[in-house]
């Protein structure tokens, strides 16, 4: 499944679902559930997962998936999640992972894992800040090796 916009290629800012064995929408609660195995996209970010809950504005009428697009408020994937960022090779790995649109933070709990090169950061939580690329850990376990460009 992979939604497409008549005439326009540009997909900054938008999720795509490139694969999910089912799909249910719940145009009344403002809901989009994919569940199985889901593979999405947006940005510069990949995440795999069991499930995905896609939260948006109760607007009226709003039924097509660009209109469903720009309302999306919220999403929380669950289930052996896996997001990875394109730009620069960090992946994570958690059992619950929470995106806010209005902060535009992704906060990772269920023993949330981040990697970079053979650098390991282990927490009860971790915080990615989008627009400030940044990450907060809480109650941390690392492993930093010498000579790994940061």
């Amino acid at each position: 499944m992979r939604p497409e916009t008549a005439g326009d290629s540009d997909t900054s800012g938008q999720i795509i679902i490139h694969h999910s064995d089912t799909f249910d929408a719940d145009y009344n609660q403002g809901t989009a559930v994919f569940s199985g195995r889901v593979e999405a996209e947006w940005d510069n970010i990949t995440l795999s997962c069991k499930r995905l809950e896609l939260y948006y504005e109760n607007s009226a009428g709003k039924k097509a998936v660009e209109d469903l697009q720009a309302s999306i408020k919220g999403m929380t994937a669950t289930g052996e999640v896996t997001i990875s960022r394109q730009t620069d090779g960090v992946t994570a790995t958690a059992e619950k992972v929470e995106y806010f649109k209005a902060d535009e933070t992704m906060v990772m709990t269920g023993s949330p894992v981040l990697k970079r090169g053979s650098d390991i950061m282990k927490a009860s939580k971790i915080t990615y800040y989008i627009n400030g690329n940044r990450f907060s850990f809480e109650n941390v376990e690392a492993v930093l090796l010498p000579g790994e460009k940061r």
